[in-house]
């Protein structure tokens, strides 16, 4: 494979904001998220650029008066809740992938509906 020229992060998603901002003025972004993926951009002199595509998760925003605007998470109930089981499985001693293990889980879940449904979900 030829030289790698560049190594760029592209930023991809959107944020929602609690209030207006001010066009015109310089603000501070701190980002959690996830890189989604990356692909090769041929230069065409040999080269390539690498370029990695970047999903936030949490967004912070600093304006230029020091009010920090913290920016509704992105990710739905269902990534959150797939998230935090990822974290039992991590401590779990299942000897299953995650993969199979989170199928497994939902399809009991699914089972046990009426259950779970009257356990959390007000009628």
């Amino acid at each position: 494979m030829n030289e790698i020229n560049s190594y760029i992060l592209k930023l991809q998603g959107k944020a929602e904001l609690p209030e207006e901002i001010e066009i015109s003025e310089n603000y501070h972004v701190s980002l959690e998220g996830s890189i989604t993926s990356y692909s090769l951009h041929d230069n065409q002199n040999g080269t390539y650029d690498k370029i990695f595509t970047f999903k936030p998760i949490k967004v912070d925003l600093l304006t230029n008066k020091g009010k920090s605007l913290h920016l509704k998470d992105t990710r739905s109930s269902s990534q959150l809740f797939r998230g935090s089981l990822y974290k039992n499985w991590l401590n779990s001693q299942a000897g299953l992938d995650f993969d199979t293990w989170y199928v497994n889980g939902m399809l009991e879940l699914i089972k046990d509906k009426d259950t779970v449904a009257g356990m959390y979900f007000p009628k």
